[in-house]
């Protein structure tokens, strides 16, 4: 049999999206992976090196779950390797939670519908995405480092921990944050952790809570 990845949790067989490989043969695609990365490690740009590995990765689908979440990995320690992840600070999860259907749009342009044994398919459209999130992920990293220097920032003279930074980045870069997209983007805290930390951002002023309770997210906090 082969595994059919559907929509959504509540998507049926009748609506798979993409089909991978059949089982027998994820050992030899995991291998030809791996050969095709080691003989262009040193031909091929490391950026487009990764976006391969990550969507091939994906294509193969080696487990029942957590497939994208291991592809991410990889990436990162591709660009790690390759010295192109800012001495760790790259995370370009950071642009995919901002957009998890434009993300997975990407993926299916590259899949197709079906695992294609004899070829790659083209893969023009999923790179020039996962370029853009590498730029985005680059300017995010930026945005961190010259939070403080900002003229809103002088208001505020304590130390902030690298959880606040990542918040204020996302809210300086996307407008406003809600718990859930917190959540996301912290994925080590749990949720009432989450709600501290933005409770503490709103107590210190950095950033303010609109909506009510069930709809509320948070947005940077004007100048008095």
């Amino acid at each position: 049999m082969r595994f059919g990845i559907g929509g959504g949790r509540s998507h049926t067989l009748e609506e798979v999206i993409y089909t991978a490989p059949p089982p027998e043969h994820v050992e030899d695609l995991t291998v030809r992976l791996l050969d095709y990365l080691k003989l262009n490690f040193q031909s091929i740009n490391p950026l487009i090196l990764a976006a391969i590995l990550h969507i091939e990765f994906v294509d193969i689908h080696p487990f029942t779950d957590g497939n994208g979440r291991l592809a991410r990995l990889l990436t990162l320690l591709m660009l790690g390797l390759t010295n192109y992840d800012f001495r760790g600070t790259l995370v370009p999860e950071n642009y995919y939670i901002a957009d998890r259907s434009a993300y997975y749009e990407a993926i299916r342009s590259a899949q197709g519908k079906k695992y294609d044994l004899k070829q790659f398919p083209d893969l023009t459209t999923w790179i020039d995405y996962f370029i853009g999130g590498i730029a985005y992920s680059a300017l995010e990293v930026l945005e961190s480092v010259t939070l403080i220097e900002t003229p809103l920032a002088t208001r505020f003279t304590k130390k902030m921990s690298s959880d606040s930074i990542q918040i204020l980045s996302y809210v300086k870069q996307f407008g406003s944050i809600t718990i859930e997209t917190a959540t996301e983007l912290l994925p080590d805290l749990n949720r009432r952790t989450v709600q501290r930390r933005l409770k503490k951002l709103v107590d210190d002023g950095q950033l303010k809570i609109v909506g009510e309770t069930k709809n509320s997210h948070y947005i940077w906090q004007p100048e008095p």
